[in-house]
């Protein structure tokens, strides 16, 4: 206790423990030891008033008697303090140092100060989320979103399984550390090992699970469904990955050729061989065209299968819609890494680029693109054509 001429303020514990949403009191004693008549007055600091006030903040008083063996009741005032932190991630665990600071109205230059510990114990509390819940295609790519509702730091691990165990999960942080009142999002990918030739896509059921690398704490689990697409693709399979592909998603149209056109085509190579004209032609045929619509920093993946024929060079062109950011293609090699295709800034609305030998290995179905808007404020929209260059 620190003592200042004519004002003395006690208190009857200078520690106190909290739990978030509970309540601790202490009791400020105020002595009024001037040989005059006056107000005294207490204040609390170091904590938010929605957390706690005096119950009395002011009080006239006596002056004290002169007998401090008996003091006269009317120079003496009692005040509760109830302290109740939130519970949730603003009441952050740990220590506080309060301060009960006495005064007296006719000298408020004399004050009385007593330091108060305050220790805010900890609890835990977490939600997860998965988006999408399902996912259509070759892969699958999700985003896991952990919020950390409690008041103190939370270090997680990151585990998924299938039932059959057919499918590789990857996490980009598979022990992430969020801080109270924090979400975390961590991508995760989920690659099958079996996929059918053709038909219906096959349906992997599996579960991510979030554990607490704390003591005491349960994990928590959450499910997903990957719908992986055959390797040759077919009517049926495009139009389930159209039924349930998320907004963003581009709309994919493949060209298929009738038989009776391949047979045109049949007696027009044995023509051309014939004749001699084969080695100064040069043919080309569009494989697909994606139309895209993406919100700002959004990315979504477009799959591009083998062409029907060996080809020297393939070809892509992208024209988009948009004033700000710009539109960036990436080509997703098989080890996970990406290599940037083109960049098409606002300038430059229409591009032409190029996937050869060069770029990268090509993958166990095709390449895939992954189309990247990177504008932080206007939508980036357009379509995405791939062709076939034949070179003899």
């Amino acid at each position: 206790m620190m003592q200042a001429i004519d004002v003395v303020v006690s208190v009857n514990r200078d520690h106190l423990r909290v739990n978030p949403g509970e309540a601790v009191d202490l009791t400020v004693t105020v002595h009024n030891d001037s040989n005059a008549i006056d107000v005294f007055r207490i204040e609390v600091s170091g904590i938010d008033d929605e957390w706690g006030r005096p119950d009395v903040f002011a009080q006239m008083l006596r002056p004290h008697p002169g007998r401090p063996e008996e003091p006269h009741r009317d120079c003496i005032f009692e005040s509760r303090v109830t302290i109740m932190p939130p519970r949730n991630s603003t009441s952050v665990a740990g220590p506080r140092h309060l301060e009960i600071k006495g005064t007296r109205d006719h000298n408020p230059l004399q004050k009385t100060v007593v330091p108060v510990a305050l220790d805010v114990l900890p609890f835990y509390s977490f939600e997860l989320d998965l988006t999408p819940k399902i996912c259509t295609g070759p892969r699958g790519a999700y985003t896991v979103s952990i919020l950390n509702n409690g008041n103190h730091e939370l270090n997680f691990e990151l585990k998924a399984r299938d039932p059959e165990e057919l499918c590789t999960f990857t996490f980009d942080q598979p022990v992430p550390r969020v801080q109270p009142g924090e979400t975390a999002r961590i991508g995760m990918k989920v690659v099958p090992a079996q996929r059918p030739l053709r038909g219906r896509p096959r349906q992997y059921g599996f579960t991510a699970t979030v554990t607490p690398r704390l003591a005491g704490l349960e994990s928590r689990e959450i499910h997903g469904t990957l719908n992986a697409s055959s390797r040759w693709g077919g009517i049926m399979s495009r139009l389930n990955s159209a039924l349930h592909r998320p907004r963003g998603t581009p709309s994919i149209r493949s060209f298929r050729l009738p038989t009776w056109v391949w047979l045109i085509c049949g007696v027009a190579v044995i023509t051309a061989v014939v004749v001699g004209i084969v080695y100064a032609l040069r043919a080309g045929s569009d494989i697909g065209v994606a139309e895209f619509q993406l919100n700002p920093d959004q990315e979504t993946r477009y799959l591009l299968p083998f062409p029907d024929s060996r080809t020297v060079r393939i070809e892509g062109s992208a024209q988009r819609q948009g004033t700000g950011g710009g539109l960036e293609v990436d080509l997703l090699r098989p080890d996970g890494s990406r290599s940037v295709l083109f960049k098409l800034l606002p300038s430059a609305f229409n591009l032409t680029f190029t996937i050869d030998e060069e770029v990268g290995s090509l993958g166990p179905d095709g390449w895939e693109l992954i189309l990247l808007n990177t504008s932080n404020s206007e939508q980036a929209r357009g379509i995405l054509k791939i062709s076939t260059i034949k070179l003899e």
